[in-house]
């Protein structure tokens, strides 16, 4: 294993069978994700981030190709990959407190023990005060704070985000991000964060991967320039001279080639 490096994928591929064809969704990806990474994923809809994402959290098997996990191969779902998804899938008759504490207890961790994880991620998440709510008693916000909580508390190494602030309000989504960045940091974690949010990925990701469709692939994985601004927030990136020069390569980026083609005609229309 190389050092350092968490999970390592390896000229991976997915093929899904549609009637008598197959649908190439996944092409050739090579990504190792280091320890205390924070990626931010980027691509337009149908690139394959959430086929990616899958073979990540070894939901499926890749159709070629090798993933290793702490130098192991990867083959299925593990306590030490957690996943957060778009809606808080929180179990309704629990409180704050017992979602949280709901994968310890599947662990067989010691009440004891338990109680001082629970509380030490309700602190990290801003839920301390929250811990006998139930889920429908807390905003879109908390329950996502709830549902990060209930992941990190079985101390996963490694956390994979499948868009989990795109079903939330404008407001509530900038002080999600600031959430997950203080989160992150506390943590000492790797993420793996999937956005189609260009300004998101900006303010997140130390490193960003962005993908292409047709089939879905890897065409750039770089370190963000913004990551070097500590404070940023979404409303002060447009006060960094150098973002607009920054954005607009990204969009680039993401943008395949018919689109640039449609946006070129649209600019000349």
């Amino acid at each position: 294993m190389k050092k350092d490096v968490l999970m390592s994928l390896e000229d991976v591929s997915m093929d899904f069978k549609q009637g008598r064809s197959f649908f190439h969704a996944l092409h050739d990806i090579n990504l190792d994700v280091n320890q205390e990474d924070f990626i931010c994923l980027l691509g337009s809809s149908g690139c394959g981030k959430t086929s990616l994402l899958n073979i990540m959290a070894g939901y499926v098997q890749p159709t070629a190709g090798n993933v290793t996990f702490q130098g192991e191969r990867f083959t299925k779902a593990t306590p030490d990959v957690g996943v957060v998804f778009q809606q808080a899938n929180l179990f309704p008759w629990l409180s704050v407190y017992k979602n949280v504490e709901f994968g310890l207890k599947q662990k067989k961790v010691p009440a004891s023990t338990r109680k001082d994880i629970v509380e030490h991620y309700l602190e990290m998440v801003g839920l301390e005060n929250a811990a006998d709510k139930l889920p429908h008693q807390l905003s879109g916000g908390m329950r996502q704070r709830a549902t990060i909580a209930r992941t990190l508390a079985p101390n996963p190494k490694f956390v994979l985000f499948d868009e989990p602030f795109s079903a939330l309000d404008a407001l509530t989504r900038e002080k999600m991000q600031e959430h997950i960045k203080h989160i992150w940091k506390k943590s000492h974690k790797s993420f793996l964060f999937i956005t189609h949010d260009v300004d998101e990925a900006l303010l997140l990701g130390q490193r960003l991967v962005v993908m292409q469709a047709n089939p879905g692939r890897i065409i750039s994985d770089y370190v963000n320039p913004l990551s070097k601004y500590n404070d940023l927030t979404l409303g002060r990136l447009n006060q960094v001279r150098e973002y607009y020069d920054i954005r607009e390569d990204l969009v680039n980026k993401i943008q395949s080639e018919e689109d640039r083609q449609i946006s070129r005609l649209a600019r000349a229309v």
